[in-house]
């Protein structure tokens, strides 16, 4: 089995005593079964397209992937990888890169080009 979080957003990171991340709160989590196969692809529509969509609603605006903004099915692998560049460009700018106090204004956001600080 393979597990895909569907919640990953910075309060679901803990750091052990080594420093290493852990994720927490799986809740949303959902479990593909291995037989089902991971296609390798460096189209990011086309990485295992059909095999395990999900069209339930999980996690935070702010991390969630335009296709759930949008009500669409999705790839829950993809959106774990989407909300991963969230939190990563969050932990390199000090902010989120979408305002998620609007959701119209949010999905506008995510269709442009995310861009830097210049300091």
């Amino acid at each position: 089995l393979s597990a895909a979080g569907r919640d990953l957003k910075l309060e679901n990171l803990l750091l052990d005593k080594r420093e290493n991340v852990k994720i927490s709160d799986f809740g949303f989590a959902k479990m593909v079964p291995s037989n089902q196969p991971v296609g390798r692809s460096s189209s990011y529509r086309q990485v295992n397209c059909f095999s395990h969509l999900s069209q339930t609603y999980c996690g935070s605006f702010a991390y969630a992937c335009p296709e759930i903004l949008l009500g669409l099915p999705y790839n829950p692998f993809l959106s774990d990888t989407w909300s991963m560049g969230v939190i990563l460009y969050t932990l390199m700018v000090a902010r989120l890169p979408f305002d998620d106090t609007n959701l119209k204004k949010l999905l506008r956001e995510t269709q442009k080009e995310v861009t830097f600080p210049a300091n």
